[in-house]
């Protein structure tokens, strides 16, 4: 294409904003009235729970919930809030569960009527709303004993600090798995909002004492990416890139070169899943084409039964590896860009404070990998846990649906 197809491609996309200018904003008046109206209204359902994920899909905490619900037969209305894309495939969620879309219509209206709302990170208040004194909010978030930090001087978005405020005034309460999450909670904009020290439902998963029930998780990963039963898995799970890596001069992970050092290290038959951050849209172009035994894990819609059925995880900073220490096998934090991430982003407690090696480099992982000592690694983790303050006990899920039951009836 030249340069004047260029410049003419350009203005007609200028054109066609402009034309829709007008279409756009009547749309958004038409969306506030009719959130007003909703609000005004409308009764509240007393048997009505709304739920929603950052990530989009059914997953993290509010699954469990969810779940649990279901176990105990309990006759509420479930509604889900979400949008069906490329990661958020609608037939991974049960049955006969309501899905609503984003923004819609129909989101204003059940969130309006819903006796409890319930989510896992701000989604709910990115646009402003009113909670309604006969409403619920729980707010589960989506972190755990992780090491970045959250505080607005951290963070540094807008959107995301003025979320947070006006989910704060909302929220009735927070569930917390440590005495390090209660900390992190208030010393943000959660300071005054109760919290209910439950442990995380999405992390009961790992204190199954059903081995059925584990086989069962395990064998629909092993469906999924169509693994062999002989299949030994390595995750490569990264968090949300606040800085290009490509910027810092940073490697990218050397796939290839770990499955080699795993399989002279452990032996067997391994195969390495990337799931990048639902908001890093940038790692498509590298991970669509993976095949062999380096697949795409980003359309999995549930991590925590990854970690259940891989052997061994990857991250730079995310929280998951949080959850993952719970399975206690081997976790290898690989962050090449940590000296410019810890000056920018920040972090709670020293990185090398966690039970995980720590590389900066595809060699340094690889050593690391060779010489795992997991007698070592053990011990660290029962002190790691103790000093967090975890109190997961593998009941979350229960706990918190008997606290909506109790607050139902009120």
């Amino acid at each position: 294409m030249d340069k004047d197809e260029i410049v003419k491609k350009k203005k007609r996309r200028q054109l066609l904003r402009l034309v829709l200018s007008p279409i756009r904003y009547a749309r958004a008046a038409v969306r506030i009235i009719w959130k007003h109206l909703c609000f005004k209204f409308t009764k509240v359902n007393k048997q009505k729970v709304l739920m929603t994920t950052f990530q989009g899909g059914f997953s993290c905490n509010p699954k469990y919930i969810y779940e649990e619900i279901k176990r105990q037969n309990l006759p509420w209305e479930i509604v889900w809030i979400t949008e069906p894309s490329k990661f958020v495939n609608k037939n991974d969620f049960p049955e006969g569960l309501k899905l609503v879309p984003w923004y819609t219509m129909r989101y204003y209206y059940e969130l309006a009527t819903s006796r409890v709302w319930i989510a896992n990170a701000l989604t709910l208040t990115r646009t402003a709303v009113t909670k309604r004194k006969n409403q619920i909010f729980i707010q589960t978030m989506h972190g755990s004993l992780g090491i970045k930090r959250l505080d607005e001087e951290s963070v540094n978005d807008k959107i995301h600090t003025k979320a947070a405020k006006r989910a704060s005034k909302m929220t009735d309460y927070l569930i917390s798995n440590s005495t390090f999450e209660n900390m992190v909670y208030k010393s943000t904009v959660w300071g005054n909002v109760p919290i209910l020290e439950y442990g995380h439902p999405r992390s009961d998963v790992f204190f199954l004492e059903d081995e059925t029930a584990k086989e069962k998780i395990k064998s629909k990963v092993f469906e999924y990416f169509n693994l062999p039963k002989d299949a030994k898995i390595v995750l490569y799970a990264p968090t949300f890139a606040d800085i290009k890596m490509e910027s810092t001069g940073a490697e990218k992970i050397d796939r290839k070169l770990i499955l080699k050092a795993l399989e002279k290290k452990h032996g067997g038959n391994w195969y390495f899943i990337t799931k990048m951050h639902p908001r890093d849209k940038r790692f498509m172009k590298e991970t669509t084409e993976m095949t062999g035994k380096i697949l795409d894990g980003n359309r999995y819609p549930d991590i925590q039964e990854l970690m259940l059925a891989i052997d061994i995880g990857i991250t730079d900073y995310s929280s998951w590896i949080y959850d993952y220490v719970l399975t206690r096998k081997e976790g290898f934090i690989f962050a090449p860009d940590l000296d410019t991430y810890d000056d920018f982003r920040g972090f709670y407690y020293p990185i090398d404070e966690t039970p995980f090696p720590i590389s900066k480099t595809n060699a340094e992982l690889i050593k690391q990998i060779s010489s795992f000592n997991n007698k070592k690694y053990q011990k660290r983790i029962d002190e790691f846990l103790v000093e967090r303050g975890c109190f997961e006990k593998g009941d979350a899920s229960k706990r918190t649906v008997d606290k909506i039951k109790e607050l139902m009836e009120k």
